[in-house]
């Protein structure tokens, strides 16, 4: 790599290849730290005593039970500093290893190594493999993300090259956890007595039936089981019945929302074969159920018997069993699909292993189930991700274009969705295009999950960068007017007083938010809805209109899509921030920001109009 680097000259290096070739030089530093890393985690599950897969599954399960926030000041070492979606990648990298070692046995559900679990050695196998986690992350930063990697000595510096790339990215990540919340509480607010809640029926279960379903075991160990009573008629029928309790219809009014489906659209969707979004809202909503039972028992002695705790925590089924179980509340055909999706068995169909996508482990006969880790996750969209299936499986960017489209159509007369324009021999569709004054406004929609981790950032940033190339070729289309007006006949519009194109790529999720792929800029669905027909933002108890009037103008579209309005006030509130690690010798400095509430929430004051009650 030096002598390449040194000879750039002669090689006709232009800048952005020297610089890659610079941090792939400066990872190489890194990347013995990781092989060091990776090593001590080898040798150590590779000698760990048999109960070692279980206490780390139980070590996280515990985590689950009881979240709490994650400490981005804390040591590296700490295991306060990671979050659950953090813990979960590392458990499901040491699973994942623990199968590439030797398979996985029931002779490992056995027992937990509680010894091990006070010494603290599992927290810190989940802090290693954190720590390793980083270093895939950072070479897809470098690969991907235009991402430089330089080094001062032992220590590691990843910067953006692309300051509005990252902000982007971290932004949209604010809206999706902001928007997540406000659903939420929206969603307890909004409902009345007419659903029960699961919370409060589980409860009174316990309640009344108490010790008759959670019983005490001292064989082979002291530990807490469930025991459902041999009449379950009266218990399983609310999970059998298509109604759906008050938590259901929270979760489910959320994810259909993030689909742009409606909500009976999405329960009769076919998930698998055999199995439908239904079906998994049952066996969900059983299993929390199952889980808020046993967590009446053990939360009280959390602090007082740990170790029955986790003896406690992680039940352990026969292949037949939990078939059973789970035919309880749906058909046994569905019971066997939805065992097949969500199943770990060593060989991920994903590529990637990850317990929250799959959170049933299997060893030869039997099962592990990491209950809270299950009943915590985004159960409906991560097995939807896992089948590679969406609602419009032929065209699954039309729900998003359909509620775009409708929201422009609020305020302009000329909007068409997949309109056809012949350019060259070659046949373009534009997803979306309307009129906006004396300009063409073009639309590229691109639907994509929200990403969990970077590996399915990347996927969304393929998206983008794939309409960023339909883009450029229905631009330079475009700038013709003998083109325009062709599109202009096939939508049955006159074009002529059009002087200008304008495009965007809008997308699905919010990741990406205030980006500018090329030339095109990148825009949220619901943000961009939400500009057309509202002109709201909120920020904590405080809601502002970001018209320029008190009515909606066309102009007020273009300044959103030129990122002259709110995309200036977020971009311009972020700050320099990094994430510090330590990987073996190896300091680690990925440098990112971090947005300033406080800054953005002056500049909203000091720019828009407070939001009075009413549309206009």
């Amino acid at each position: 790599m030096d002598s390449i680097l040194e000879s750039g000259s002669i090689l006709h290096l232009d800048s952005a290849t020297s610089r890659y070739l610079e941090s792939v030089r400066s990872l190489s530093i890194l990347a013995d730290s990781a092989l060091g890393t990776y090593n001590a985690i080898v040798k150590h599950l590779d000698e760990a005593p048999e109960g070692a897969l279980k206490s780390l599954v139980v070590t996280v399960d515990r985590i689950f039970l009881q979240p709490r926030q994650a400490d981005s000041t804390l040591d590296c070492d700490d295991p306060g500093r990671y979050t659950l979606e953090e813990h979960a990648e590392a458990l499901s990298y040491l699973i994942h290893t623990f199968a590439t070692l030797g398979g996985i046995q029931d002779s490992q559900f056995d027992s937990i190594d509680e010894g091990g679990i006070e010494e603290g050695i599992y927290h810190q196998l989940l802090v290693s493999a954190c720590k390793l986690r980083v270093y895939h992350e950072v070479e897809l930063l470098v690969d991907v993300f235009s991402y430089s990697a330089s080094n001062d000595g032992n220590t590691i510096h990843l910067r953006p090259d692309d300051a509005r790339l990252e902000q982007s990215v971290r932004l949209g990540y604010i809206h999706f956890q902001f928007q997540k919340q406000l659903v939420t509480v929206r969603g307890s607010a909004d409902r009345d007595d007419a659903n029960a809640s699961l919370h409060d029926f589980a409860q009174h279960v316990y309640e009344r039936l108490g010790s008759s379903v959670v019983k005490r075991r001292d064989q082979p160990f002291p530990r807490y089981v469930l025991a459902l009573p041999t009449d379950l008629e009266d218990l399983i029928k609310p999970f059998r019945e298509d109604g759906l309790f008050k938590e259901d219809l929270i979760y489910l009014e959320g994810a259909a929302r993030e689909l742009y489906v409606q909500l009976g659209t999405l329960l009769q969707f076919q998930l698998a074969n055999k199995l439908t979004i239904l079906d998994v809202v049952k066996i969900r909503r059983f299993l929390n159920f199952l889980r808020e039972v046993m967590a009446h028992k053990l939360v009280p002695i959390l602090q007082t018997d740990p170790p029955m705790v986790l003896r406690s925590l992680l039940p352990v089924f026969h292949k037949d069993s939990l078939l059973d179980l789970l035919a309880l509340c749906v058909s046994r055909d569905s019971a066997e699909a939805f065992l097949r999706v969500a199943t770990y068995n060593g060989d991920s169909r994903r590529g990637v292993f990850d317990v929250q996508y799959q959170p049933l482990i299997l060893g030869e006969e039997r099962y592990l189930v990491p209950m809270n880790v299950l009943c915590s996750s985004d159960v409906l969209r991560n097995l939807m991700y896992t089948e590679r299936t969406k609602i419009h499986q032929d065209s699954p960017d039309l729900p998003m274009q359909r509620a775009v489209a409708g929201a422009l159509r609020t305020r302009f007369g000329k909007v068409a969705e997949g309109a056809k324009l012949r350019v060259r021999g070659r046949s373009l569709e534009i997803d979306v295009v309307a009129v906006v004054e004396r300009t063409l406004l073009v639309i590229e929609c691109k639907s994509a999950f929200h990403p969990c981790g970077v590996h399915e950032l990347r996927t969304s940033y393929e998206h983008i960068q794939k309409g960023r190339k339909q883009l450029d070729r229905l631009r330079e289309a475009l700038e013709h007017e003998e083109a325009r007006c062709r599109l202009g006949q096939s939508v049955g519009w006159d074009l002529v007083e059009v002087d200008q194109v304008r495009t965007c790529v809008v997308t699905g999720n919010r990741i990406f938010n205030g980006y500018v792929v090329g030339e095109h800029p990148v825009r949220p669905a619901y943000e961009l809805i939400n500009m057309v027909v509202a002109g709201r933002i909120k920020m904590g108890d405080e809601e502002f209109c970001v018209w320029r009037e008190s009515n909606f103008e066309a102009q007020d579209l273009l300044d959103y899509l030129a990122g002259t309005t709110v995309h200036a006030d977020f971009l311009g509130a972020f700050r320099d921030g990094a994430r510090t690690y330590v990987l073996g010798d190896t300091n680690v400095n990925v440098w990112t920001y971090l947005l300033d509430a406080e800054r953005f929430a002056q500049t909203l004051r000091a720019r828009y109009r407070r939001a009075r009650a009413g549309k206009s």
